[in-house]
């Protein structure tokens, strides 16, 4: 049985039920086949007070499972408003200890990006520092709302995971 890893910062969950509802059903969809493991990690940004809007997704349980897919939720420091340009990073800091306890209880054969933008850079650095093959998928607006929201240093994240991603 393989083994996918998949990173999405918008996934379904009991706040937020129609975030990602396209990543989730193509992740069951896989799960089902019966020969992969997939495993979700979605990063919950949370500003430092998570007040108002943010308390009931600080109160998500960390780890769930639904429709074959076992989902962590591990939280990142978000700064509202104008912290997206260091999510990438942020995200990649708390998301490469889970990788590798999970890996080292079930190996990876693929971690998979969901989204250009913040999940490609996270991914591509955890990937690089696993030594695993990635996959990253463009869905929509991530090319174009943060290739034109980000700076130019974030774009190059971007351009640098690129060629990392595996296309087959």
């Amino acid at each position: 049985m393989k083994h996918v890893l998949a990173i999405s910062t918008l996934y379904p969950n009991p706040v937020n039920p129609r975030f990602g509802t396209f990543v989730a059903r193509s992740l069951e969809a896989l799960a089902k086949r019966g020969d992969w493991r997939v495993t979700l990690i979605n990063p919950i940004g949370l500003p430092p007070l998570a007040l108002g809007r943010y308390r009931p997704l600080a109160d998500l349980p960390e780890v769930a499972g639904e429709g074959g897919v076992t989902i962590h939720r591990p939280r990142f420091t978000l700064i509202p408003r104008i912290g997206a340009r260091r999510n990438a990073a942020a995200i990649a800091r708390v998301v490469l200890p889970l990788v590798r306890r999970i890996h080292a209880e079930a190996p990876i054969d693929v971690l998979d990006a969901q989204f250009f933008f913040p999940d490609g850079p996270a991914a591509a650095i955890i990937a690089g520092e696993m030594g695993l093959p990635l996959s990253i998928k463009a869905r929509g607006s991530d090319i174009t709302f943060w290739g034109g929201r980000i700076s130019q240093r974030r774009r190059c994240w971007m351009r640098r995971a690129q060629p990392q991603a595996c296309w087959r």
